[in-house]
């Protein structure tokens, strides 16, 4: 109760993304130990996945800005359709040939536990953390963690307008610019 307090607090207290979710990591490290504390924004119509902010472990191609796709084997796992799971890396690299491998040669990263971020029913996103040690993550860490991505998707999804809405204006004032050329 007291990290889910500390999460709340986090949330509430800074209007800065990067700001909210490196209290965030940090809170949580203290609960359930990790390499790599990742956020994801999942579009399934584009199969797309967008690292939003990591803590921890570099992944190349998995940093923040990257875009990458998300697999067909993935999609059809049903893994968007459920809270989340816990899982050993090797262990999803055969199942579904997605990325694992080069989760576990390049930081060495070997198990994880992931949940997905809902707001009034649609997926948003994916908090995610990733272990050096093989079986770090069991069914208690993963309650935690879906309690916890409860309290954060609602803020994740309105770090994502905001983000989308400043894009935009952005784009227009360029526009306006070469307009007025």
């Amino acid at each position: 109760e007291t990290l889910l307090a500390e999460v709340s607090r986090a949330v509430s207290s800074s209007p800065e993304f990067g700001d909210v979710f490196e209290t965030v990591a940090e809170s949580i490290s203290r609960a359930i130990d990790f390499d790599r504390f990742a956020l994801t924004r999942i579009d399934l119509e584009t199969q797309l996945a967008y690292t939003r902010f990591v803590s921890g472990a570099v992944v190349e191609g998995f940093a923040p800005g990257e875009v990458y796709e998300l697999s067909d084997e993935l999609i059809d796992t049903g893994y968007f359709d459920t809270r989340g799971s816990y899982f050993e890396i090797g262990e999803l690299e055969k199942q579904i040939g997605y990325g694992a491998e080069k989760l576990a040669s390049t930081a060495g990263l070997l198990s994880g536990v992931g949940v997905n971020l809902r707001t009034q029913g649609t997926l948003v996103g994916n908090l995610s953390l990733r272990s050096r040690i093989s079986g770090a993550y069991d069914v208690k860490d993963l309650h935690l963690l879906a309690r916890l991505g409860d309290q954060l998707a609602g803020a994740f999804a309105n770090w994502e307008l905001l983000s989308e809405v400043e894009r935009r204006a952005s784009e227009d004032s360029v526009l306006a610019k070469i307009g007025r050329k």
